[in-house]
């Protein structure tokens, strides 16, 4: 948590509560334009559902609930930060099938 002191050493124009890619995007989009921008997030790494876990089985690897990234693709929010987010790693493995939901059984 940010003391007053921290506060007023490192001032901040936003804080954005939650890491979800609405958050983010909106993170970058502020940052771009010049403003200090604080992200909270409740759990323990960015993203929320944005990324890649083992969830099913030992070495099987997939999507978090995250299915709308061909939404993000085609928009124009990511054709105005593909650049940047290619150089810092980010690459779309698109496959012929189609977008899934894989939940753990209750």
């Amino acid at each position: 948590m940010l003391g007053a002191t921290a506060c007023k050493r490192h001032p901040i124009d936003a804080v954005i509560v939650g890491s979800g890619i609405t958050s983010l995007v909106c993170a970058v989009l502020l940052a771009r334009d010049g403003r200090k921008v604080l992200v909270l997030e409740h759990e323990g790494r960015l993203g929320r559902c944005i990324r890649t876990d083992e969830l099913m089985l030992p070495g099987l690897r997939h999507d978090t609930l995250y299915t709308a990234h061909p939404l993000f693709l085609v928009g124009p929010v990511y054709a105005a930060l593909k650049e940047g987010l290619q150089s810092a790693g980010l690459i779309y493995c698109n496959t012929g099938a189609g977008t899934r939901k894989l939940l753990k059984q209750p």
